[in-house]
C-alpha cells in the first residue's frame, strides 16, 4: 500500500509542473500522434530530415496554434502552424556564418567588441528578422536586424536578468542620428 501511495505522489509531482505550465500559458504539450495530419504532412514535406523533439497546442487571439520543435542536423527550429497546416511562423537557431552578409557586417561594425552568443532567424509571413544575443565583459545586448542589416530593436540586458533568466520587453531603437563628423562637414551646428 505504501508503494502505491509513494508512486501516486511521484506521478503527481511529475504531472503537476506540466499542468501548471498549461494553466499559466494555455499551452498544452502534445504527442506527435496528436497533431492534425495536415500539419504533420506539411512538416515532413518541408523538413524531411528533421527530427521532432516536441509538440504543443495553444490558442492565440482566437486562433489555435500548433508548434513543432525540431532538430535538423545543427539547426534547431520551431514552426507554428494553424490547424490546416499553414505555416504561421518559423524560428531557427543559426550559426553567425549563416546570417545574411548585410546582417553580419552590421553586427561587426556596430558591436566590434562583442561576442555573438546566439543567432535566431524569425520568419512571420513575408517578414524575416534576425535576433542576436551579444555580450562583452560588462554588457549584454539583445538586438534585432532586418534582412538588409538595419537595426530595428536594441535592448541592454541587465546582469540580474541574465542570471535569473527573467524576460524583458524589447524596445524600438531611437532614431539613428547622423555621425557628428558629417554635421561638421556641412557646417551645421546643434541648435540651428
Amino acid at each position: 500500500m505504501k508503494k502505491v501511495f509513494a508512486l501516486s505522489v511521484l506521478l503527481l509531482l511529475i504531472a503537476l509542473p506540466c499542468v501548471a505550465q498549461e494553466a499559466a500559458t494555455g499551452e498544452k504539450v502534445l504527442k506527435k500522434s496528436d497533431l492534425p495530419q495536415a500539419i504533420l504532412t506539411a512538416f515532413e514535406k518541408a523538413y524531411p530530415t528533421a527530427k521532432i523533439i516536441g509538440c504543443s497546442k495553444e490558442t492565440q487571439k482566437d486562433t489555435v496554434v500548433y508548434e513543432i520543435e525540431s532538430k535538423d542536423s545543427t539547426i534547431s527550429r520551431d514552426i507554428a502552424y494553424d490547424e490546416n497546416g499553414n505555416v504561421l511562423s518559423i524560428e531557427e537557431v543559426l550559426p553567425f556564418s549563416a546570417l545574411p552578409k548585410a546582417v553580419q557586417d552590421s553586427v561587426i561594425n556596430a558591436f566590434p567588441k562583442y561576442k555573438v552568443v546566439r543567432c535566431e532567424k524569425e520568419v512571420v509571413g513575408t517578414t524575416t528578422k534576425f535576433e542576436l544575443l551579444l555580450k562583452s565583459v560588462l554588457k549584454r545586448y539583445d538586438v534585432v536586424f532586418d534582412s538588409d542589416g538595419k537595426l530595428i530593436e536594441k535592448e541592454v540586458i541587465p546582469l540580474k536578468k541574465i542570471i535569473t533568466g527573467e524576460k524583458t520587453e524589447k524596445k524600438q531603437p531611437k532614431e539613428v542620428k547622423e555621425p557628428q563628423k558629417e554635421e561638421k562637414e556641412t557646417g551645421e551646428e546643434k541648435g540651428d
